[in-house]
Protein backbone atom coordinates (compact mmCIF):
# COMPACT_ATOMS: atom_id res chain seq x y z
CA UNK A 1 0.00 0.00 0.00
CA UNK A 2 1.44 3.81 -1.05
CA UNK A 3 1.10 6.05 1.84
CA UNK A 4 0.33 10.19 1.19
CA UNK A 5 0.40 13.27 2.98
CA UNK A 6 -2.76 13.63 4.77
CA UNK A 7 -3.61 17.25 3.46
CA UNK A 8 -2.62 16.24 -0.09
CA UNK A 9 -5.16 13.09 -0.03
CA UNK A 10 -7.76 15.34 1.31
CA UNK A 11 -6.77 17.94 -1.47
CA UNK A 12 -7.11 16.13 -3.92
CA UNK A 13 -10.56 14.23 -3.13
CA UNK A 14 -11.99 17.56 -2.11
CA UNK A 15 -11.62 19.06 -5.04
CA UNK A 16 -13.79 16.66 -7.31
CA UNK A 17 -15.80 14.66 -4.09
CA UNK A 18 -18.00 13.23 -7.03
CA UNK A 19 -14.45 11.71 -8.40
CA UNK A 20 -13.13 11.14 -4.92
CA UNK A 21 -15.78 9.48 -3.96
CA UNK A 22 -15.84 6.82 -6.63
CA UNK A 23 -12.05 6.60 -6.59
CA UNK A 24 -12.40 5.49 -2.80
CA UNK A 25 -15.20 2.65 -3.71
CA UNK A 26 -13.07 1.45 -6.78
CA UNK A 27 -9.70 1.34 -4.78
CA UNK A 28 -10.97 0.31 -0.86
CA UNK A 29 -9.26 -2.73 -0.91
CA UNK A 30 -5.47 -0.73 -1.05
CA UNK A 31 -6.74 2.32 1.29
CA UNK A 32 -6.73 2.87 5.34
CA UNK A 33 -6.99 5.54 7.82
CA UNK A 34 -4.63 6.11 10.45
CA UNK A 35 -3.07 8.94 12.50
CA UNK A 36 -0.53 8.43 15.05
CA UNK A 37 -1.98 11.04 17.67
CA UNK A 38 -5.47 11.48 18.13
CA UNK A 39 -6.82 13.93 21.70
CA UNK A 40 -10.30 13.68 22.56
CA UNK A 41 -12.36 16.59 20.69
CA UNK A 42 -9.33 16.86 17.77
CA UNK A 43 -10.44 18.11 14.44
CA UNK A 44 -9.33 15.67 11.79
CA UNK A 45 -10.24 16.98 9.01
CA UNK A 46 -9.58 14.11 6.72
CA UNK A 47 -12.06 11.67 8.80
CA UNK A 48 -14.30 14.71 8.23
CA UNK A 49 -13.98 14.82 4.35
CA UNK A 50 -14.63 10.88 4.52
CA UNK A 51 -17.75 10.76 6.54
CA UNK A 52 -18.97 13.22 4.56
CA UNK A 53 -18.71 11.34 0.92
CA UNK A 54 -21.31 9.00 2.18
CA UNK A 55 -19.29 6.53 1.74
CA UNK A 56 -20.97 2.62 1.42
CA UNK A 57 -20.56 0.74 4.94
CA UNK A 58 -18.05 -2.18 3.17
CA UNK A 59 -16.37 0.61 1.81
CA UNK A 60 -16.01 2.25 5.19
CA UNK A 61 -15.24 -0.79 6.85
CA UNK A 62 -12.00 -1.82 5.24
CA UNK A 63 -10.60 2.04 4.80
CA UNK A 64 -11.22 2.41 8.82
CA UNK A 65 -10.68 -1.14 10.16
CA UNK A 66 -10.27 -4.26 8.03
CA UNK A 67 -7.44 -3.02 5.22
CA UNK A 68 -5.40 -2.87 8.40
CA UNK A 69 -6.57 -5.57 10.33
CA UNK A 70 -5.58 -8.11 6.75
CA UNK A 71 -2.08 -5.78 6.83
CA UNK A 72 -1.51 -6.81 10.39
CA UNK A 73 -2.25 -10.26 10.33
CA UNK A 74 -4.62 -9.50 13.10
CA UNK A 75 -7.82 -11.48 11.43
Amino acid sequence: MATCRPVAARGAISRDPAFGREFLIRRADRLMFGTDFLAPGQDVPQLTLLRQLDLPQDVQAKIFRDNARRLLRLS
